[in-house]
């Protein structure tokens, strides 16, 4: 890979560089119109839409191909990015509210709901069902272009108008506390969640039953705070084991079974520490951990980094061909600065990218069938060439600078659409108005500065701190979000706090006994305290009866820290 420039972000002020290999994406990625003109840029001279002006088509830098030249197109190349790599990356998921759940009143029927929106959020919140149903019409709130006006204000206009859908949750069966998931039953507190069944506090579990506190789990039954499992039965406390069964602590292991604190083992079983024993020694060591303390498991914990370092440096990178700097990537090829990439190709600086997906860059959350997509969140499911949107599926294509769409094609700063082409501003063009208008908007973007940006923070509908942004960039407090310059770019905060309960009716989670036979049944009526956070929390009674079930403690720390700490182990 060849360093074409080096440049210096706008906002962190760390230096970049420019690939050769960016270059071309760039070119590859950028948009076309079909038109015999080319649209001047706007001065005072000249309408405020911009005259069109018979010429080569424009591109930016001057420079254009001969197919371009031949079809009479007017290419709206993409430039290089002002941002560097993170905190482009923090842009986009400060669009993004995974974990926070809200109580609030529908808009359309006023009947009480749950939302990503918290309650004093200014947007209008429709229940996804009335979101999704015909007798709502996103293209009522269609308007013209204001050539006075930059993109992104009237952007944030629209976003005021038209309705947002509560929450993200298709198909699921008595699971209301599920966001960004589908066709999941008796399930509570899903992310990025599918097909699973009775399963509580998880991350990206994808057809498993059963499984608590865990994330990036597929296909796996009755697990508890586990990371990265396959095909697994009965994993407690463990990470990147495959066909394992009936074991606590283990790692990087595959078809064990019945072992504790081991790593790198393959078809064992009655394994502790990678010892081999009799069955009474592993049931006495699993009891007795079990009834530990913190401290004594951070010492059981060091036991085991120590038995780690016996190994020396290992790579979670596994069945990868040229990857660069990246990490949890599996059946992929062409990989740079990326993360969490599966059957994929040609991807960079992204982080969720999946099946069959590739020709990506800037991206989080695209998968199935997708490609050519830049500089969007959670745009996936046979999307194809795709920039500056967020959360458009299932088909989208030629998609610029829209969010919420569906199922549709030739959109420009559309909002909540579905099955439509050829709109902008959620208003129904022709194929021709369409491919005129777009680029003398481009132009103005140009002269605003803002063709070839994300959506700008402002316009985000969350706080940082209730976004992923704030997971993978923290920011702890008011003074710390004023002092790294997120104020500075327009990043707000969420300072609303749900209502909370008397102080009479808290428990301290850490008085609450560790052997779980000693809790009784009321304990789901009350509510406990966070041990490091200090948040209010319940334990709902399909948890209890799950820990009772595999004899263990009721957790000290909120849902909340739980996650922090197991996604920590991932990073």
């Amino acid at each position: 890979m060849s360093v074409v420039e080096t440049k210096t972000c706008r906002h962190c002020s760390s230096s970049f560089d420019i690939m050769q290999e960016d270059i071309d994406f760039y070119a590859k990625i950028s948009p076309r119109f079909p038109q015999s003109p080319r649209p001047a840029p706007i001065t005072e001279d000249n309408d405020a839409r911009g005259d069109l002006v018979p010429d080569t088509p424009l591109v930016q830098g001057g420079q254009g191909g001969a197919d371009a030249t031949t079809r009479g197109d007017y290419v709206a190349q993409i430039p290089t990015p002002t941002l560097c790599p993170d905190c482009r990356q923090c842009r986009r998921l400060a669009f993004r509210n995974e974990r926070k759940l809200y109580r609030r009143k529908c808009d359309a029927s006023q009947k009480d709901i749950i939302s990503i929106y918290s309650p004093d959020k200014p947007y209008k919140v429709y229940d996804q069902k009335i979101r999704r149903s015909d007798a709502r019409d996103p293209m009522d709130y269609g308007r013209d272009f204001d050539f006075s006006r930059t993109f992104m204000e009237q952007f944030g206009e629209l976003m005021m108008e038209v309705p947002h859908c509560s929450i993200l949750n298709i198909g699921s069966e008595n699971s209301d506390y599920t966001n960004l998931a589908a066709y999941n039953k008796n399930s509570y507190l899903l992310v990025e969640s599918s097909n699973n069944d009775s399963s509580l506090y998880g991350y990206w579990l994808q057809k498993s039953d059963h499984c608590v506190d865990c994330a990036m789990v597929n296909h796996s039954e009755n697990c508890y705070q586990s990371l990265d499992i396959d095909d697994s039965y009965k994993l407690f406390f463990s990470q990147y084991c495959r066909s394992c069964s009936d074991s606590y602590l283990i790692e990087n292991c595959t078809n064990c079974q019945f072992c504790f604190g081991c790593i790198w083992l393959d078809g064992k079983q009655y394994h502790v520490f990678n010892k081999p024993v009799d069955r009474e020694v592993y049931e006495t060591t699993v009891r007795t951990f079990l009834f530990w303390s913190e401290q004594e498991k951070q010492s059981l914990w060091q036991q085991r980094h120590t038995l780690e370092d016996s190994f020396g440096m290992y790579e979670t990178i596994r069945s990868s061909d040229q990857v660069v700097t990246s990490h949890h990537v599996s059946d992929a090829a062409k990989i740079f600065c990326a993360s969490e990439i599966h059957d994929a190709h040609n991807v960079s600086y992204s982080r969720h990218v999946w099946f069959n997906s590739g020709d990506c860059m800037d991206v989080d959350t695209v998968w199935y069938n997708s490609f050519l997509v830049y500089e969007s969140i959670n745009t996936a499911l046979d999307a194809t060439k795709n920039s500056f949107c967020i959360r458009c599926w299932t088909g989208c294509s030629s998609l610029l600078y829209s969010f919420n769409c569906d199922s549709s094609s030739h959109l420009f700063g559309c909002i909540g659409l579905r099955n439509k082409s050829y709109c902008i501003f959620n208003k129904q063009y022709t194929k021709e108005e369409y491919n005129a208008l777009v680029p003398k908007i481009i132009e103005h973007m140009k002269q605003t500065g803002e063709w070839g940006e994300f959506f700008h923070p402002s316009l985000s509908p969350f706080g940082y701190n209730e976004t992923v942004a704030n997971e993978y960039y923290p920011v702890t407090g008011v003074q710390e979000y004023e002092s790294t310059g997120l104020q500075t770019l327009w990043y707000k905060r969420s300072d609303y706090e749900a209502p909370q309960p008397s102080a009479d009716k808290i428990i301290p989670a850490e008085k609450l006994p560790r052997d779980i036979t000693q809790i009784p049944d009321d304990i789901t009526n009350r509510i406990l305290r966070c041990e490091v956070s200090g948040k209010p929390y319940r334990i709902i009674p399909q948890e209890l009866a799950f820990y009772r079930k595999h004899n263990l403690p009721i957790p000290t720390k909120h849902p909340d820290v739980r996650h922090a700490e197991r996604m920590a182990l991932r990073k």
